[in-house]
């Protein structure tokens, strides 16, 4: 039986060999896959640092978008007319005119009179005070004679908050 526990050590020796080549393998892919991990490991750090740094690069730049924005919008509001009353006169037909309130503002206790020299040139539709909205106007007509002078006419209003009555003095275009 020598020779039967013979083969059996041998049997044995080579499984143990073969086990400790295996262990040896597994070892070092174990080593390999704890090195990859690790760089893995410092990548996904580095990673996380660059991510960091754009996220703080993004706020800033959003930062400085929504002063810029702020700052537009102020410019904007400054660019924009202030509330008043603004006149526009247009020709409608033959002698018929209108003065017309193109303004943000009522025009509060308005009268359209002739001031030219000499007087009578200029004739209001109405005669009485009245407010005037915008987009709202006055209707007059323009009766000319040939060599007098040309014709004028003001326009006189008050506006909320203003204590002094405002005029607005106007030479016409006769057509």
């Amino acid at each position: 039986m020598d020779t039967a526990g013979l083969v059996i050590n041998i049997v044995l020796a080579a499984t143990g060999i073969a086990a400790a080549i295996v262990a040896v393998i597994q070892a070092r892919v174990a080593v390999q896959a704890r090195r990859e991990a690790k760089t893995a490991q410092l990548g996904a750090e580095h990673a996380e640092r660059e991510a960091i740094a754009l996220a703080r690069k993004a706020n800033e730049a959003f930062e400085r978008q929504a002063a810029a924005q702020e700052e537009a919008n102020v410019l904007a509001k400054a660019a924009l007319p202030k509330d008043e009353v603004r006149w526009l006169y247009e020709h409608v037909s033959g002698a018929r005119y209108v003065l017309q309130n193109v303004g943000t503002v009522v025009a509060q206790n308005s009268l359209l009179t002739d001031i030219g020299e000499p007087t009578g040139f200029i004739r209001p539709d109405e005669e009485v005070r009245r407010d005037i909205a915008p987009g709202d106007s006055l209707e007059f007509m323009v009766c000319s004679a040939f060599g007098a002078p040309r014709p004028r006419f003001r326009v006189t209003w008050r506006e909320d908050g203003l204590s002094d009555e405002l005029h607005d003095d106007t030479t016409v275009t006769v057509r």
